[in-house]
């Protein structure tokens, strides 16, 4: 089995969708898309994406603990239960009109508002844009954000491990993702907790694995993205309601 290499870059700072984080990032080669093996993301499947040239691993030293669900409240305007309709990987913000970290983007539909703080009308039905921190994005645009030796050191980084040329990945992906966070999914249910961002005009979903919580409206329990467990609704419903009611 063949075990992927492994590329440190120096840790850098910088403001992501709002919020300070200090970003440490390990790449993973996929060498063969056959019998990899990422050392270093335990949120990764274990059936691992043949389409994922590149894993970047991110770790982020934020200055709000969204662990506490009081926090995550105290931070959004909106909690809801949503389904996503779209996901699509980006690393251009066309309001700033400049190149950022990866992030998801799509669309969702409101399904069950348990708080607006906002000064927006939010209903069941509704639909509205988000943005998220991390995500899958084609190789060829992800060489695009990045800096003229950036690029030239991956590029010949990926040659070495994978033997392929640019040309023939361009289309593959790279998955640039946070350690332990989760990937949104189209056609899914979601605990979401949201705040809008004039940075994309979008409604921003906060908190990594803790603000992203697949929803079973079967059993109506939410995924603890610890544990692995489906928690009552009822609890989090509680928490929403007694912390919203101090903010």
């Amino acid at each position: 089995m063949n075990i992927s290499k492994k590329v440190l870059i120096p840790v850098l700072v910088f403001v992501i969708l709002s919020l300070t984080a200090v970003i440490s990032v390990t790449l993973n080669y996929n060498k063969s898309n056959e019998n990899f093996v990422n050392e270093n993301a335990q949120n990764i499947e274990e059936s691992v994406d043949d389409e994922v040239i590149l894993y970047k691993d991110n770790s982020a030293d934020l200055a709000v603990d969204f662990s506490d669900i009081k926090n995550l409240i105290d931070n959004s305007e909106i909690v809801a239960i949503v389904k996503i309709n779209s996901e699509t990987g980006m690393n251009y913000n066309p309001v700033k009109e400049e190149y950022v970290p990866v992030y998801t983007t799509g669309t969702m539909k409101v399904e069950k508002v348990l708080l607006n703080s906002s000064n927006k009308k939010i209903e069941e039905n509704q639909e509205l844009e988000y943005v998220r921190l991390g995500g899958k994005i084609e190789y060829s645009k992800y060489l695009e954000g990045l800096r003229e030796t950036e690029r030239e050191k991956l590029e010949q980084n990926m040659y070495a491990q994978t033997k392929m040329t640019t040309e023939q990945i361009a289309k593959k992906l790279v998955r640039d993702m946070y350690i332990n966070d989760i990937e949104v999914e189209s056609n899914k249910e979601y605990l979401v907790f949201l705040k809008y961002t004039n940075d994309y005009n979008k409604y921003n979903i906060l908190g990594f694995e803790y603000g992203l919580r697949e929803y079973d409206s079967k059993t109506m329990k939410i995924k603890n993205n610890e544990t692995k467990e489906f928690e009552n609704m009822e609890d989090i419903v509680n928490k929403v309601n007694q912390f919203s009611n101090i903010k």
